[in-house]
């Protein structure tokens, strides 16, 4: 199981870096699963469900996960954020479920339970209302 980095020079394969981000490994398995579909090549639907694979080794039991990664070492640093660079992570799991005809169940709940901790987290009551 592997997560992609995120800097690869094309021509050479150089790795610059070990840090990408949630948001690109989803990004990247999105796209590479709609490649196996246009082209009937299982490999690109393969390489993403390991790149998946690996995020869900690394993922909180809140789904909430962080938004660096270490592509090296195969962990998630820092902060978690639902706005800026790490909302995109949620809708692409969302995404990945309806590119797969609703049959890989595990991205719908993986984002149910995000969202879920989401509003569970933000959420807080004043005088019995919620806001």
């Amino acid at each position: 199981y592997c997560i992609p980095f995120g800097v690869v020079h094309a021509k050479t394969g150089a790795i610059s870096g070990s840090d990408t981000s949630a948001s690109q490994v989803a990004s990247l398995g999105l796209e590479f699963k709609y490649l196996a579909v246009v082209t009937g090549e299982q490999r690109f639907a393969e390489a993403a469900n390991r790149a998946q694979c690996a995020l869900e080794r690394i993922m909180p039991s809140n789904a909430l996960i962080p938004v660096n990664i270490n592509a090296a070492t195969r962990t998630a640093e820092g902060a978690i954020s639902v706005g800026a660079l790490g909302d995109s992570y949620y809708e692409y799991l969302l995404k990945q479920w309806l590119l797969t005809r609703r049959s890989e169940s595990r991205f719908r709940d993986w984002y149910k339970l995000a969202v879920d901790s989401m509003i569970e987290k933000l959420t807080f009551y004043i005088d019995g209302t919620p806001y």
